[in-house]
C-alpha cells in the first residue's frame, strides 16, 4: 500500500480521466473493480466539501485552494499501476490539454518512493 496526499483537484482530476476513459468502452468486471475502488477513496465528503468551499458555478467547479491541504489517500500497488496505465494511455493518444497540468504533478506522486 502507498499512501499519496492528493489535492481537490487531484482527486476531481482522477475521477474526470476514469470517467472519461471509460465512459463509451466496455468495462471489464476487473477494470470496473480498479475503477470503482479507486473513485471511492477520492470521494468527498459534505464536511470536506465545506471545508474547502466546493462549489458549482456555470458548470464548473471551483473551491478555496487556500484552504485545500490535501487529503492522504491509500492506493494498492494494483491501484497504482491501473492509474499509471491510464495516464500512460492519454499521453499516448494525446489526449491531455493545459487543463491537465496537475497529471504531471500526480505521476510524480503516484511513482516516488
Amino acid at each position: 500500500m502507498k499512501t499519496v496526499v492528493l489535492s481537490v483537484r487531484e482527486r476531481l482530476g482522477i475521477g474526470g480521466l476514469l470517467n472519461k476513459k471509460y465512459q463509451q468502452k466496455g468495462l471489464s468486471l476487473e477494470t470496473l473493480n480498479h475503477a470503482q475502488k479507486i473513485v471511492e477513496k477520492l470521494t468527498m465528503d459534505e464536511k470536506e466539501r465545506k471545508g474547502v468551499e466546493l462549489k458549482s458555478e456555470n458548470g464548473r467547479l471551483t473551491w478555496d485552494l487556500r484552504k485545500d491541504k490535501g487529503k492522504d489517500v491509500e492506493f494498492s500497488e494494483d491501484q497504482i499501476k491501473f492509474l499509471k496505465e491510464v495516464i500512460q494511455g492519454f499521453s499516448e493518444s494525446k489526449e491531455f490539454s493545459l487543463e491537465d497540468g496537475y497529471v504531471v504533478d500526480l505521476i510524480e506522486k503516484i511513482s516516488a518512493g
